[in-house]
């Protein structure tokens, strides 16, 4: 992590450098200036063809990071109050990997749509309903000991986002 780190710091210094050192765009220079165009807009068309400096991205979790069992609070969009979030238990299967989400180790709910992103994961959880299915759409992050991101409940058509806070058990 502390690679990434100095990697991003020293594409900001140098992206810095550059745009210091680099000419105006336009500036006319003594010796081009007999045909009226501008000197340096070569050098302007290849600094405005290059693509802008990007931060250098994060390194990816490594699926063994997601692995444990996670608890943590869920605090709804809007509310100052955060409640018990339950239980998240991320494990291997024989087809990838296993998420299942519940109030507690006895009540758990099988995830389905596990998407694995740079940093985490993105998965979906059905919840029996008597009316209408209740869906819970997790996007989360994972950071050595700490899980963060959101979940959206989604029910009658009406979506709540939430923010989540787990930690590793």
């Amino acid at each position: 992590m502390r690679t990434a780190t100095r990697f991003v710091v020293f594409t900001l210094v140098v992206g810095a450098i550059v745009a210091f050192i680099a000419p105006p765009v336009g500036a006319v220079s003594d010796k081009d200036g007999k045909d009226g165009k501008a000197a340096g807009t070569a050098v302007a068309g290849a600094l405005e063809a290059a693509p802008a400096a990007t931060p250098a991205a994060p390194v990816p979790v490594a699926e063994g990071d997601l692995l444990g069992t996670w608890t943590g609070t869920i605090l709804p969009s809007g509310s100052q109050a955060a409640f018990d979030g339950g239980m998240i238990t991320i494990e291997r299967g024989d087809a990838g990997l296993v998420v299942k989400v519940g109030p507690n180790a006895r009540v758990r709910f099988t995830s389905k749509r596990i998407i694995r992103t740079e940093q985490g994961l993105r998965f979906e959880v059905t919840l029996p309903d008597e009316d209408e299915t209740r869906l819970l759409v997790y996007d989360v992050r994972v950071d050595g000991e700490r899980m963060t991101g959101q979940v959206t409940f989604v029910r009658h058509r009406m979506t709540q986002p939430a923010n989540i806070e787990f930690a590793r058990q």
